[in-house]
């Protein structure tokens, strides 16, 4: 992956991360599709780590019944 290059208050900063870890995230799929596992175990996994990273980190992600 690159370093990014641009301000962190530019907005083309999130959707070109975006594409780079869509890149990985397939290719995740694909080695979990090997190992034996569905895709849809594949996807929930990434998403439970995703959750928990974010809790790790101190993020916690909006919710639906968050203010805009």
């Amino acid at each position: 992956m690159k370093l990014a290059r641009k301000a962190h208050d530019n907005p083309d900063r999130v959707p070109k991360l975006e594409e780079h870890m869509d890149i990985d995230i397939t290719e995740l799929l694909a080695k979990a599709q090997d190992a034996g596992y569905s895709e849809e175990e594949a996807i929930t996994a990434i998403l439970n780590v995703a959750k928990y990273q974010s809790y790790l980190h101190g993020w916690q992600p909006a919710t639906e019944n968050d203010p805009k």
